[in-house]
């Protein structure tokens, strides 16, 4: 039988369990005993239904739950947003720390519009603003087990760990890497708001492997999984061999289509992102699990036949610019020149 994906656990019926669920949840993240609901019904609570102190140190921090009536497509709006922050501003002592929490499903914009907030109330010594949507809070939930089984006793806990514990398959991240902040601004967020698929093309060298490797870097918090594959020259039995053994499958001895399936199952049970890399053969397209996961292809060949000429995007190897290639040309100018200003005086 299938299991359940985030938008069928239900968040309470209720607006007062909502609040008692990210009052217990914010206490444990952050660690403060004297975390608690702000005020009662009928006052002015300033935009902050919870508040505590985060490790106990300076600033409070403030947690304004918004239960969208179980409506789970319902996405906080920007107005909304906008709103709560306004209020949160007048509260005292000033916050450090704003969330929203919402029963609603992630929306890229609202999250886009809290990083937005974040940056000009650096600017005047505001607090920052985070917005957790449904699927954020289960992901938290997954590190403190004792606020699950408060709320959720009726959740088998081996399932909803390893359904919410957070995955990450991923080699370095190229912290040299600049430039390409088109692919980065449009690929990412694409990936990230819905299932999809996207291909970056293009000649050996170009730095297919690396954008893509940023790219799931960069955007693995919208994400319960994020999985990096080589492919090569290998066929999609070899691949998928591999595959479920860094998953930690435990089945090395079944078939390899048995394999590819408990890998595509173990895809599909969660919000992931599968990179798979420098594709040569067009068997892979079996490895591929479909909704709710989406995949990013890298591969020298300009098209693969299951992704749509809309989302294949060609990268050419004029365009690639690192830091490290930029140190590297500027070291070596620079030794030039030294080596010419004695002659300069002759």
């Amino acid at each position: 039988m299938p299991l359940p994906h985030s938008d069928q656990i239900s968040p309470p019926s209720n607006w007062q369990d909502f609040e008692a669920l990210c009052c217990d949840l914010w206490s444990r993240i952050w660690n403060d005993p004297n975390s608690q609901l702000h005020g009662r019904p009928g006052q002015a609570q300033h935009g902050v239904d919870i508040s505590g102190r985060p490790n106990r140190g300076g600033s409070p921090a403030g947690v304004q739950c918004k239960n969208k009536d179980n409506l789970l497509r319902h996405s906080l709006s920007d107005t909304e947003l906008l709103a709560e922050v306004a209020k949160a501003v007048t509260f005292q002592p000033p916050l450090g720390e704003f969330i929203v929490a919402t029963t609603g499903p992630k929306d890229v914009k609202i999250e886009e519009l809290a990083r937005q907030l974040t940056d000009q109330h650096h600017t005047k010594s505001l607090f920052s603003v985070h917005v957790f949507a449904w699927r954020d809070i289960l992901l938290r939930l997954a590190s403190y087990s004792e606020v699950l089984e408060k709320h959720y006793p009726y959740i088998d806990k081996a399932w909803f760990l390893r359904r919410f514990q957070k995955k990450t398959f991923l080699p370095y991240e190229p912290e040299d890497f600049v430039g390409r902040t088109n692919y980065l601004e449009e690929l990412g967020p694409a990936l990230a708001e819905k299932a999809t698929t996207f291909l970056l093309f293009g000649e050996p060298g170009c730095g297919k492997s690396t954008l893509a490797l940023k790219i799931a870097h960069q955007h693995q918090d919208a994400f319960d999984a994020v999985v990096f594959q080589h492919c090569g020259e290998r066929s999609a039995q070899e691949i998928g061999a591999e595959l479920a053994e860094r998953l930690g499958l435990g089945v090395k001895e079944l078939p390899p289509e048995e394999q590819i399936a408990q890998a595509k199952n173990w895809l599909s049970e969660r919000r992931t992102l599968l990179v798979l890399d420098d594709i040569w053969n067009h068997d892979v397209r079996a490895l591929v699990p479909g909704p709710p996961v989406s995949v990013l292809f890298t591969s020298r060949q300009r098209s693969l036949h299951w992704v749509s000429a809309r989302h294949s995007r060609c990268l050419r190897r004029s365009l690639l610019i690192t830091q490290q290639f930029f140190d590297r040309a500027t070291r070596r100018t620079s030794a030039v020149r030294s080596r010419q200003i004695p002659w300069a005086g002759r």
